[in-house]
């Protein structure tokens, strides 16, 4: 039985716990963690869940929207939606560098390697940028990021489109069911990196 997903914008001054707990959940052994944090010291679960908390706090109001799916009290997934506009202030940046630094010495290169293969495909503006978008473990393959996806749809109403990166070869064909075709596939050492571009309107 599928379970009945509440999906809701987090307020600007609430917790972001809930937000960081299930994207360490997710994303712990994702690549691109996997790879971030390949030398730094302690639970690899513990570093994703710093960083996912640190880029929502530091999230600016309306224009970067996190979306929370709940099954009844528990959080089961979540996405974090960048909107046209959006420039991370000088603080995150700080924050960011100053977080990294105890990860060890290979970690802030590689995501600025990574943010770089990104943004090096190019795509039409404005468009809104699906940062992140995770399912609890227990949760995934049960329509919490179809959910997730359509209200992320929604929110992007009025840009050229939405873009997105994904670092699995298996999560393409979840996307291009939702009208994402691959705009341009790069890498970041051996990880493939594809960048996604969904149109809006069927522009």
């Amino acid at each position: 039985m599928l379970p009945m997903i509440d999906i809701s914008l987090l307020g600007p001054q609430e917790p972001v716990g809930e937000f960081a707990d299930v994207m360490a959940s997710a994303f712990q052994d994702y690549p691109v963690m996997v790879n971030a944090f390949r030398h730094a010291p302690g639970p690899r679960i513990e570093w994703v869940r710093g960083l996912a908390a640190l880029s929502a706090s530091h999230r600016q109001d309306v224009s970067n929207p996190i979306l929370i799916a709940r099954d009844g009290e528990r959080t089961v997934g979540a996405a974090m939606l960048t909107l046209p506009g959006y420039e991370p202030s000088p603080d995150l940046e700080t924050a960011f560098c100053d977080y990294l630094d105890p990860a060890g010495p290979t970690s802030l290169p590689f995501f600025e390697a990574f943010f770089n293969a990104v943004s090096s495909v190019e795509v039409p503006r404005p468009h809104a940028f699906l940062k992140m978008l995770g399912v609890d473990r227990a949760y995934q393959g049960r329509g919490v990021g179809r959910k997730l996806l359509e209200r992320t749809i929604e929110i992007a109403a009025g840009t050229e489109g939405i873009v997105l990166d994904t670092e699995h070869e298996r999560n393409l064909g979840l996307y291009r069911r939702f009208g994402f075709e691959v705009a341009g596939e790069t890498a970041v050492g051996d990880m493939p990196v594809w960048v996604m571009w969904r149109p809006q309107n069927g522009g």
